[in-house]
């Protein structure tokens, strides 16, 4: 203790202030904790996990890989999307119905308006319709899969610009 330095009795709210500054000056244990968990443990974690999960049904992944025929890609896209996804869609009724309208406006952008309808369209024509929507956007994958297994579902013709193989590959 330095000469000359003499400490006196602090009152209740000067200690609670001391009490204060001194828990924002100290970081939490979150703080210190969660900086090399994220930075090692975490990554280290969820790739253990999946490994694990990997390991423990190779033989169906395998099977789905060997039905799908394509590569690692492929099979992620439709494989997995087939065995998981499309049954949780269906269970929950995501989008039973297609977007395209029964009826549709011919000419949308006349000036002045054309109100010239296209319809009643079938909804095989709708699910159609839909995926040229789709794929002049650039869509694919998910969305496209899903077009076309509701398509599959309700016994629509295949559309001229689906490959036969990609349209089998998708029947159940």
């Amino acid at each position: 203790m330095p000469d000359g330095v003499t400490f006196k009795k602090l009152t209740k709210a000067q200690g609670a202030a001391l009490e204060r500054h001194y828990k924002r000056q100290r970081p939490s244990l979150l703080d210190e904790a969660a900086a090399p968990l994220i930075s090692g443990g975490l990554p280290i974690i969820i790739g253990t996990a999946l490994a694990s999960i990997a390991y423990i049904f190779r033989d169906t992944l395998q099977e789905e890989l060997a039905e799908v025929g394509g590569g690692v890609g492929q099979f992620i896209n439709e494989g997995i999307w087939d065995t998981a996804v499309f049954p949780v869609l269906d269970a929950i009724g995501a989008r039973k119905d297609p977007k395209t309208p029964k009826m549709v406006l011919l000419n949308p952008d006349a000036n002045p308006r054309d109100y010239t309808y296209a319809g009643p369209l079938t909804r095989c024509q709708r699910w159609e319709a839909d995926l040229v929507d789709w794929e002049s956007r650039g869509g694919g994958g998910l969305d496209r899969a899903f077009i076309l297994r509701r398509m599959i579902d309700e016994g629509c013709e295949k559309p001229a610009s689906v490959e036969q193989g990609e349209w089998s590959r998708l029947k159940p």
